[in-house]
């Protein structure tokens, strides 16, 4: 079977590492796997080039109004014979659909977000992916229940939604050492690119009130954005007078080697569908303290109890709260990071 996945490129980001792993799974199988993107380059690119599975075609977009991309889709589909195609968020999804229209291929969509603050743009692209889940795609395919529920409100066709969570590959890691087992200060780490809506500041603020009470944190960040928006945040950190305890460590590969020194893992995202760093903390057997939103209660509260904690999104006071009482009562806490790891081991694999 020769499936196309539309991705806008390829780049850094958990749904772009999801369809990674995908379309790397699919490929191992015996599957002809096809990865035609917008934009070409980008480190997830390179990987699957190197590991040469894969097909990977860019349709080489000159500009946000070059629609000219959808036609040559349409014939790559075609000269490629391919059997389905799957859109991989905006505006992919809308591309893909009326690409494989033209070419007679049955079509899915994907879209892994609960809820999103889009610009013009991209609300007349949700507009458009409606229309296309109820008329074109053969399936919707979402990450998260939360992120399902969501879209079925706004008039999705519920017979097409299905979920299928995010997967994680279990690490190479064997062992990872006990939280806390060092002295103070304890480290809090958010693996999470610089973005709005990661919601950095409610966590500079959570981290104002954690200082104002004697507890002896610093905040580690993992992951990079936008040269003004990160230069917004510290500006923020220096105006809350958090700076001095924030470590700024940009995009780190081995998130391993980082969750094996932290202490706690932060999540004040106020937006996600299913997060990949919440996965891969809980794989990590870390404390979680996580905003309410997405799939985050039903990640952190599973079969096997309690696994995290989670609070309001933009309640830095609440998130300051959790925080102190992880810190306040530590042997809790690792045991909450134990069942996480049961949980992840057993629901959220790859394989899974």
């Amino acid at each position: 079977m020769r499936i196309l996945f539309h991705v806008h490129a390829l780049t850094i980001g958990g749904a772009e590492r999801q369809l990674v792993y995908l379309a790397r799974g699919l490929a191992k199988k015996g599957w002809s796997v096809h990865v035609v993107t917008l934009y070409p380059g980008g480190p997830f690119w390179d990987e699957l080039h190197k590991e040469g599975r894969c097909i990977l075609h860019s349709l080489n977009r000159k500009g946000r109004w070059d629609f000219t991309v959808i036609i040559k889709l349409a014939k790559y589909i075609e000269r490629n014979h391919i059997d389905l195609v799957q859109g991989w968020m905006l505006p992919c999804n809308s591309f893909a659909a009326i690409a494989a229209k033209l070419a007679g291929a049955p079509m899915m969509m994907a879209i892994r977000a609960s809820n999103m603050e889009y610009g013009i743009g991209g609300r007349i692209y949700a507009q458009a992916d409606r229309w296309v889940a109820q008329w074109l795609a053969e399936r919707v395919i979402f990450n998260s229940y939360v992120g399902r529920d969501y879209y079925v409100g706004l008039g999705y066709p519920s017979s097409k939604c299905i979920v299928i969570p995010n997967g994680i590959p279990c690490p190479d890691v064997k062992y990872f050492p006990e939280p806390f087992a060092h002295s103070p200060p304890w480290r809090i780490g958010m693996i999470a690119r610089l973005d709005p809506m990661k919601d950095h500041v409610t966590m500079f603020r959570a981290m104002a009130i954690l200082l104002q009470k004697d507890v002896p944190v610093e905040l580690h960040l993992y992951g990079d954005g936008d040269r003004e928006w990160k230069q917004y945040l510290k500006n923020q950190a220096r105006r809350l007078g958090v700076d001095a305890v924030i470590h700024w460590h940009g995009f780190v590969k081995d998130v391993w080697s980082v969750l094996a020194r932290l202490d706690v893992v932060a999540s004040s995202s106020c937006g996600e569908g299913m997060s990949n760093a919440l996965l891969e903390a809980m794989m990590a057997a870390r404390p979680i303290v996580a905003t309410n939103v997405g799939d985050a209660r039903r990640m952190l509260d599973g079969e096997a109890g309690q696994c995290g904690m989670v609070v309001p999104a933009r309640d830095s006071r609440a998130m300051g709260e959790a925080i102190e009482a992880m810190i306040r009562n530590r042997s809790r806490a690792v045991e909450m990071g134990m069942r996480a790891r049961e949980m992840a081991s057993k629901f959220f694999t790859v394989e899974a």
